[in-house]
């Protein structure tokens, strides 16, 4: 007990000390946190408080390992190795700016690292005659853990204290996790994290004087995914994994409906930031900064509490346990927006028929491509535009062929499998230049769409007919071919009359 004590008390007060460098230093360099419309500070603020809890816990926890005598077991050695490396990462994100892809690619190998070194979860007791056996899908599995977590205590670090707090309350899980099994590195480990984040919390909490930064969360989510990963490999009991999954159960499922949101919702990258997170959400409902944040830990603290029943419980009743608490989690962030199964079934069907349709226009574009390499002359190359625009439903085009003594000849085709829009409809015309052998200006190809379809995929059309009118135009035609003299077969097209029917045009001729 006082060994415990003393470890907690020398990363609190190494934490204290390093705090006030860290903030004079990242004034010095620059590491400074600026109000944008995604933040919720009004003022510069230091963000590289992570070099406290990183040099507080690490500093407290080798010395205090071996003193004491115990052996350190590989598979830590590689934890507190790997959130060293991920703890630099965020360290020159934080300073210089370091790619999104380039810190998840640090993290996959970190995560990696601690699998291969024992970290793996392959088995896990539910008591009572109950296994869970992984198998081969234990190392992915770990790995998307460790990753998820990271990322998501990562986005919770956007309120002040909010993201120390909750690490505080799974810190405090492991803890008593590697009491009860007789892990007592992992216990030396969470005890320095804990007094490391006491004094971090004192400085972070509203309105915060410093920021942890990426830094900072990430060697938070690591250390904590990766210590309950390993503590769940040692035993291989449930609650090793299952309780610090529910005191992170908060930034778990925030990370996931985050990527949901981004990448099903919204189409866009995962990793460009926004303000849909739930402390975010919290806020625009009219709760304050505070408020916003003592209601998280509020949850945090309620869930964790009643997970604790897991230690209790066996077989399916402790899944029956872990799947109650699932429930309350999702009902939060229901209740404040982030999660809307409406939405995301109907955003599901139209990304499937977006994909199906893009599909289609491809095919089509490969199978017309093929055949306007070989297409004899100008009548061959028309009936394959006008079968491209049929299959890629345009409702209509017309060719502008500018003849030698000035005059226009108008070719114009309407899809017979499109109706065709009524007065009152909104229409999109698009003109395409196709460049011709002669010189000069362009021809010009006018394009008709229905303005009802979706113009995405309309667009997504478009591209793919501009790209076969930039590889097969007019001026890739064999010289002696000329354009029709009278109406064109297929569809409804038609040639408008012209003041000199035999005179060749400035394009195919």
């Amino acid at each position: 007990m006082i060994a415990g004590l003393m470890v907690f008390v020398c990363a609190l007060a190494a934490s204290l000390i390093v705090i006030p460098l860290a903030s004079r230093a990242a004034r010095a360099v620059g590491a400074l946190d600026m109000p944008a419309a995604r933040k919720v500070h009004d003022r510069p603020v230091p963000r590289v408080g992570g070099v406290a809890l990183a040099a507080a816990t690490i500093g407290v926890t080798l010395p205090a390992v071996a003193l004491g005598g115990g052996a350190m077991p590989p598979a830590m050695t590689a934890m507190i190795a790997g959130a060293t490396g991920v703890f630099l990462v965020g360290l020159v994100d934080d300073i210089r700016g370091v790619s999104p892809k380039l810190k998840c690619l640090g993290l996959l190998a970190a995560a990696a690292a601690v699998c291969m070194a024992g970290g793996c979860v392959r088995r896990l007791d539910l008591g009572g005659g109950w296994t869970l056996d992984l198998g081969a899908w234990g190392y992915p599995l770990t790995v998307l853990w460790i990753v998820g977590v990271t990322v998501g205590l990562n986005f919770m670090d956007g309120l002040d204290g909010l993201a120390a707090g909750i690490a505080v309350v799974a810190a405090a899980v492991l803890l008593i996790m590697a009491l009860a099994t007789g892990q007592a590195a992992m216990a030396v480990l969470m005890l320095a994290l804990l007094g490391a984040l006491a004094a971090f919390l004192a400085f972070n909490f509203n309105p915060a004087s410093i920021f942890m930064g990426d830094c900072g969360s990430m060697f938070l989510g690591f250390t904590l995914a990766s210590a309950a990963a390993l503590s769940a490999a040692t035993t291989e009991a449930f609650a090793a994994i299952a309780l610090p999954a529910v005191a992170l159960g908060i930034p778990i499922v925030d990370a996931l409906l985050t990527f949901i949101r981004r990448g099903v919702l919204e189409r866009r990258s995962i990793f460009n930031a926004e303000r849909g997170h739930i402390h975010h959400r919290l806020i625009s409902r009219g709760i304050d900064h505070r408020r916003s944040v003592l209601l998280i830990y509020g949850v945090t603290l309620g869930v964790t509490a009643l997970g604790m029943m897991m230690l209790l419980t066996q077989g399916w009743s402790s899944l029956a346990v872990m799947a109650n608490l699932t429930v309350m989690l999702l009902l939060l962030f229901h209740w404040v927006g982030s999660l809307k199964v409406g939405d995301i079934a109907r955003a599901l069907r139209r990304n499937a028929m977006i994909r199906r349709q893009r599909g289609q226009y491809r095919r089509h574009f490969e199978d017309v491509q093929l055949k306007l390499r070989v297409a004899a002359g100008f009548d061959q190359w028309w009936e394959h535009l006008r079968e491209a625009a049929e299959k890629m439903e345009f409702v209509g085009m017309t060719l502008h062929l500018v003849l030698r003594n000035g005059s226009v000849r108008h070719l114009h085709w309407d899809n017979p499998h499109v109706a065709q829009p009524s007065a009152d409809d909104q229409r999109v015309y698009v003109t395409i230049p196709v460049r011709q052998r002669r010189g000069g200006d362009p021809v010009r190809l006018e394009v008709e769409l229905s303005g009802e379809q979706s113009l995405e995929l309309a667009a997504g059309a478009l591209g793919y007919f501009s790209r076969l009118l930039d590889e097969h135009s007019l001026a890739d035609l064999a010289r002696h071919h000329r354009p029709p003299s009278g109406p064109v077969e297929g569809g409804s097209a038609s040639l408008a009359p012209c003041t000199d029917a035999e005179a060749p045009v400035q394009g195919p001729a």
